[in-house]
């Protein structure tokens, strides 16, 4: 302040300004400027973001040992806790569904549980699972070649929309209407409306998977794996699943997905439940 003749800080170019405001090469060229003049080593800290790619960081080091610095050292944000302090936000992120439009791509899905023959609709939206619907094949049976269709929503404004399921092309269409009345199971339509909207609100789908694999004793247990088998075919290979010590070595954080199935990277290990 003394220098510039200033004497309001507010009025300094870096009044408020944080570690990613200043110009980390200019800041070890200071050091350099004050390191001619002192015996000893300045200990310096350049604070680079996490987005910091490798030549950032190898040119703040080459300026230290180029303009005769003693000692550069170089963190980026999240490298080491407690290096940076900052005003972080909440770590309860809330997700706005995208808007369904009114017809949605679905895929078919067919599956036995303890003998019980179900049908499992997957409604997709950019190729992800947007919601789900389904129930006993005894209500009404959909021959296995139809592995895809279109599932319209009909909006009402007092009560529920009614969704009509469209099968076949090129000659070969048909309708079947109201489907969550089709599949007769008020519990069954509860509980897959809960898991839409967590798959449309951006819930991970193994974590969905994970959770409707856990109740082995409740009612609707055949219902819940057979859709938890459904939706393992969304998975993406090398998703790391909620668990993450293997049951069978040990080893820590080597868990992943690898088509539906968690298997250990350590001792190759594989369950599918």
């Amino acid at each position: 302040m003394e220098a510039s003749g200033l004497g309001e800080v507010e009025k300094s170019p870096y009044w408020k300004a944080t570690s990613n405001d200043i110009d980390w090469v200019s800041k070890v060229k200071v050091q350099a400027a004050a390191q001619k003049w002192i015996c000893h080593a300045i200990s310096n800290t350049t604070n680079l973001p996490a987005d910091a790619d490798v030549e950032t960081v190898k040119q703040v080091y080459m300026t230290g040992w180029k303009s005769g610095c003693k000692g550069v050292t170089v963190y980026r944000d999240g490298s080491r806790s407690g290096v940076l302090v900052k005003k972080s936000e909440s770590t309860f992120k809330t997700y706005e569904a995208p808007e369904r439009p009114d017809e949605l791509e679905c895929s078919i899905h067919h599956g036995t549980i303890q003998g019980e023959a179900w049908t499992i609709l997957v409604g997709l939206m950019d190729g992800r699972p947007y919601e789900v619907m389904g129930g006993l094949q005894k209500f009404f049976e959909i021959p296995k070649k139809y592995t895809e269709g279109i599932i319209v929503k009909h909006p009402r404004k007092s009560r529920n929309s009614i969704y009509d399921l469209k099968i076949g092309k090129n000659g070969d269409e048909f309708l079947i209407k109201d489907i969550v009345s089709v599949f007769d199971n008020p519990n069954h339509a509860g509980y897959t409306r809960t898991i839409s909207l967590a798959l449309r609100h951006g819930a991970r789908i193994n974590y969905v998977v994970e959770q409707l694999q856990k109740d082995r004793e409740m009612d609707m247990f055949s219902f819940s794996k057979v859709i938890a088998r459904v939706l393992k075919n969304y998975i993406q290979d090398g998703t790391r699943p909620g668990k993450t010590v293997c049951e069978n070595c040990g080893a820590e954080d080597t868990l992943v997905y690898q088509e539906g199935c968690v298997g250990c990277t350590a001792c190759g290990s594989s369950k599918c439940a």
